[in-house]
């Protein structure tokens, strides 16, 4: 098993809207500094917005704006404030959005882990880890969050139930 490099925070919203019920899956993970190479990969944020009819969507990557092939050292604390920012201010202003949209908070707040492959899948490559998205399936059927789409399949290979 990977060694845990972070722990993100996932929080589900949600609203319904003519009679639909709307999911929105929000997940940050913090800035992360790699001691073998003393660089700092930056803040990301994830999200993505579920119906019955779109149970599957992928999701959607923000990272705190670095060129590309730059890294931060940990020392440089002014940089890293200064990249994440944007993220930050890009951030606030999704959450005051869903706050204005009348979507809910669903139960509570999660602390999801993230493997060091995790965060090499989501900063760097921009791809949702399976893995990660196993974990924060478990962490909302521990919670009892239900459903996420209640009715709705959500996985390709869900066996069809045959009605006599």
């Amino acid at each position: 098993m990977a060694k845990s490099a972070t722990t993100a925070l996932y929080s589900e919203f949600r609203r319904e809207s003519g009679g639909v019920l709307h999911v929105y899956q929000y997940l940050v993970v913090p800035s992360t500094i790699n001691l073998i190479d003393d660089s700092v990969t930056p803040l990301v944020s994830m999200y993505r917005q579920l119906t019955a009819a779109h149970p599957r969507r992928p999701w959607t990557t923000h990272n705190a704006e670095v060129a590309e092939g730059e890294t931060l050292s940990p020392r440089e604390i002014d940089a890293a404030v200064k990249y994440a920012k944007p993220l930050a201010a890009r951030t606030f202003d999704l959450l005051d959005s869903i706050s204005r949209g009348g979507w809910e908070l669903h139960k509570t707040l999660l602390a999801v882990e993230l493997s060091t492959t995790d965060v090499e899948e989501v900063i760097k490559e921009g791809v949702t880890p399976n893995a990660l998205i196993r974990r924060i399936l478990r962490a909302r059927d521990v919670a009892g969050f239900g459903d996420l789409i209640p009715g709705a399949a959500t996985s390709p290979s869900a066996p069809a139930t045959a009605t006599f």
